[in-house]
């Protein structure tokens, strides 16, 4: 009786409902996405930089160099600060404020919050997108650049940068069985 009822249970689990789904239809299905993609590095030692994958996308920075180094944030502030023990977030900071929900209590009004023991932090940052999505067409497009400033202790600012562009996305037909 037990192995009639593996192999009934075993027959049920690897039927094709079990296994998958499909689906009939797929609606709303956009044109294409607004990526953003970097273009311009800096050339200070330690620094490393990344974009992240996501709706929006996101930014980390790495920092391993001997000197601090400040990340400006949306309006020419100070945002984030690297230094030997991790990465410390200006709470009083445009960009910080935006980057928060508006319960988050957790964190004083203004000064320095240690975010990050490492010295890598990353974050969702409104330079890296557009605020409509406008149609742009079948082919990849730019629309705007971006940058992002960046200060070693004692030297002057220089930048991170690049493009926001429309990529097209990729249509298909239905194929008849």
């Amino acid at each position: 009786m037990l192995l009639l009822f593996a192999a009934l249970n075993i027959a049920v689990m690897y039927s094709a409902g079990a296994l998958a789904h499909g689906a009939d239809e797929i609606d709303n299905v956009p044109d294409g996405v607004i990526m953003a993609q970097l273009a311009e590095l800096p050339d200070i030692s330690g620094l490393q930089v990344i974009l992240l994958d996501g709706v929006p996308q996101g930014i980390m920075v790495s920092y391993q160099g001997s000197r601090e180094l400040v990340v400006s944030g949306l309006d020419g502030e100070p945002f984030l600060r690297f230094d030997s023990e991790g990465v410390l977030a200006n709470t009083g900071s445009a960009t910080w404020r935006v980057m928060q929900s508006t319960d988050n209590k957790a964190a004083p009004d203004e000064g320095w919050l240690r975010v990050s023991e490492t010295r890598s932090f990353g974050w969702m940052d409104p330079r890296l997108s557009l605020e409509s999505a406008p149609h742009h067409g079948s082919q990849p497009q730019e629309l705007e650049r971006w940058h992002i400033n960046v200060r070693i202790e004692g030297e002057n600012s220089d930048r991170i940068g690049g493009v926001i562009y429309w990529q097209p996305l990729q249509k298909t037909s239905p194929r008849s069985l």
